[in-house]
């Protein structure tokens, strides 16, 4: 089966078929067993959080649970670490890209900034809101009225209740209590990193070549304080250091400066380096010592000498660090995108102390996640691939393995860090797995492919395959372990390997470095898609040489995906994202001649939407799979059984849950329904399959 290309991933909706159409699935398909109950989830994103003076913990992102409890990505832990039950602001987000940020106010107050579009179902502006302290906490419309409109996300508060903020006209200030304006305070400003308020009077802004001090009594610049800062480095963050003259000062380089006050000027004997490359967030915890974090991880600096006292990488399927928040008793929140911060398994919050070698687990903050592969070992096992940090309540990353009755493997659990595009099952059992891949099992990866052994989940060392990219995007390994693969900016549209992972040289054709993906055989063919300027068209190639069959040509409109199955008499039915085949209209399902020069044939299903996966039955049924709501005239909930002749939907087989991808094998039909999780549907109607909607 072919996959879709990254590069090209496209985010297509997928909308529920009609009430009817359930009630006729469940009176063509039983009810299968509640197995595997796998809810698959990833880490919450938490973008900012923020401590409140009694010790509760703001949390703000794309996450929607904690602690198992629904949440619309805006929670609040209490001080003991449980989930506050009572607040949860009914805001419903906007569709815009924009980072959300939460404040804890001096008036006990909450500032959630983002791209809030209703709140308790009325519109707002669309830029954030400002709450009331307590439980069951309620907008202050005035404060935004006072305002006068949108404050940008990026705030900086000082200690007499001021918000400042970069306005079009200048550096602004507005009261954090009432939001109204100081109409007689107007800031310079050539700021567009992040504000710092120096604790002393002074907030420090970074322009391309140097930084700058503004006096919060007048708003001028202070001329006597003067300093370069890192040029080309944004300003992330910063904060004073209270018995001293000095203020921290961090940039995305992952640089941290110990700066005067005064002057501007280096602390004496301060470091010069990067700790941590790609730095997003920066506190200074109440005993002196500073974190910067980002996406490698978080790192623990000494304030008075600047030197590197611990670190700690992450783990998780984005990987970032975007927000670190000081406590009163000397530890500091991580927040971010991750599902393990050091040696400790945690999902997107934890804790870091200076007595502790390692981080401790605040709280589960996921979201959903999803199955994306299927691949089948010879003893009915199934092996699963996605994007999800823990199934059932169990850690696993993007791999996992169900039994032959569905259970999940409890002992078979690989690490694998990364995109995984390409999986497939060798003679022996083994698992292949291809993709862009950081990691595997703990051990670095560049060349996109590992081996797994399929009993015990471990890499297999001394396969160490030649794959010439550090994508591979397609997977075919044939009945002797020869692996065939296709990739990122290969010199061969498909690259067999042999059994030891040595490129074949004798088979293949050299190209100039192209983009190609999918891989899949049919008879005596492997089938793939081709980067052709800017499109990717299907290709076909012999499997016993490599040779592209120049003859065969399928130029589609607005390509995007492809699956391809043989029917019964030789013609190839084809399912992807395109809107014509070779000039004759057809929408992302069509059949073709197997025969050159190709023909499409009369046979035209018109699915409203992508077609991910095709598949025919040895005894000639054709089943798809994607993102549709109606195909072959009928409605159906992202999978069908259809007519070979005619490509009618026919009643006699309905599946009553979407799905993405499919997986036929002799008895039953296997779905990856991104985010429900893994759906197998028995062929015959009559039997029973396990299966889970993991809703």
């Amino acid at each position: 089966m072919f996959q879709l290309h990254p590069i090209l991933r496209r985010a297509l909706s997928c909308l529920l078929a009609v009430g009817a159409l359930a009630a006729a699935a469940q009176a063509q398909v039983p009810a299968p067993l509640p197995t595997p109950n796998l809810p698959l989830t990833v880490a919450g994103d938490i973008s900012s959080i923020a401590y409140q003076p009694d010790g509760a913990l703001l949390l703000v992102g794309t996450f929607t649970s904690v602690n198992g409890v629904p949440r619309n990505g805006v929670a609040r832990l209490l001080p003991n670490g449980s989930l506050d039950p009572q607040w949860n602001p009914p805001v419903r987000w906007g569709d815009m890209q924009v980072s959300r940020r939460i404040y804890s106010l001096p008036d006990g107050g909450v500032l959630v900034h983002g791209n809030i579009s209703h709140f308790n179902g009325q519109w707002q502006l669309g830029c954030g809101v400002k709450l009331t302290a307590g439980p069951n906490p309620a907008a202050v419309p005035s404060w935004y009225e006072n305002a006068g409109g949108c404050v940008p996300v990026d705030v900086t508060l000082d200690d007499a209740g001021w918000v400042y903020f970069v306005s079009p006209e200048g550096l602004r200030r507005i009261r954090a209590d009432t939001g109204n304006y100081d109409p007689d305070w107007l800031g310079q400003s050539y700021s567009y990193g992040s504000l710092v308020y120096d604790g002393s009077g002074g907030l420090i802004q970074q322009t391309d070549y140097r930084l700058n001090r503004v006096l919060i009594a007048t708003g001028a610049l202070d001329t006597n304080w003067q300093s370069r800062g890192h040029p080309g480095s944004r300003l992330i963050g910063g904060a004073a250091e209270p018995s001293s003259g000095f203020v921290f000062l961090a940039y995305a380089d992952g640089r941290v400066d110990k700066l005067s006050k005064a002057t501007g000027q280096s602390a004496s004997g301060w470091p010069q380096f990067a700790p941590y490359p790609g730095a997003e967030t920066f506190a200074r915890a109440s005993g002196g010592d500073v974190y910067v974090g980002g996406y490698r991880g978080v790192c623990r600096m000494s304030g008075s000498t600047g030197q590197v006292l611990a670190s700690w990488p992450i783990e998780g399927n984005r990987k970032s660090m975007h927000s670190l928040a000081a406590r009163a008793d000397g530890n500091v929140a991580a927040a971010g995108d991750f599902a393990r911060l050091g040696d400790t398994p945690t999902m997107g919050l934890a804790l870091l102390g200076t007595a502790a070698a390692q981080p401790a687990a605040l709280a589960l903050v996921e979201s959903r996640g999803g199955a994306t592969l299927l691949a089948r070992q010879p003893d009915g096992a199934l092996i699963v691939a996605g994007k999800f940090d823990r199934a059932g309540g169990v850690d696993r990353s993007n791999l996992l393995r169900l039994q032959p009755d569905g259970s999940m493997d409890m002992a078979w659990a690989p690490r694998v860090d990364g995109w995984t595009y390409a999986l497939a099952v060798g003679p022996d059992g083994g698992i292949y797995v291809g993709g862009y891949l950081e990691s595997v099992n703990g051990v670095d990866v560049s060349n996109g492919l590992r081996k797994l052994d399929g009993t015990t989940g471990a890499t297999v060392t001394d396969y160490v395959a030649d794959t010439d990219t550090s994508t591979v995007f397609g997977l075919y390994v044939d009945s002797i372990s020869r692996v065939h693969l296709t990739g990122y900016r290969v010199e061969r549209p498909v690259r067999r390997l042999l059994p030891d992972g040595a490129m074949d040289g004798s088979w293949g054709t050299s190209l100039l470095p192209t983009t190609s993906s999918g891989l899949q055989r049919v008879g005596n063919d492997l089938y793939i898609s081709i980067q052709s300027d800017g499109d990717f068209s299907p290709r076909r190639l012999s499997l016993l040489t490599g040779a592209l069959d120049a003859d065969w040509n399928v130029a589609m409109e607005s390509y995007v995906a492809l699956s391809i199955a043989p029917a019964a008499d030789g013609d190839l039915f084809i399912g992807g994202y395109f809107d014509s085949v070779n000039g004759v209209p057809r929408r992302h399902l069509a059949r073709v001649s197997s025969t050159t020069p190709v023909q499409v044939r009369e046979w035209d299903p018109s699915p409203d939407n992508s077609v991910y996966g095709v598949g025919t039955t040895a005894n000639g049924r054709l089943f798809v799979s994607g993102y549709f709501t109606q195909v072959g005239g009928k409605p159906r909930h992202g999978n069908a059984e259809l007519a070979p002749s005619d490509g009618a939907a026919l009643d006699s087989w309905i599946a009553p849950v979407g799905s993405m991808q499919q997986l036929l094998a002799e008895d039953r039909i296997y779905f990856s329904a991104s985010p429900r999780g893994v759906i197998a549907y028995p062929l015959a109607v009559g039997d029973t399959i396990f299966a889970s909607p993991f809703e």
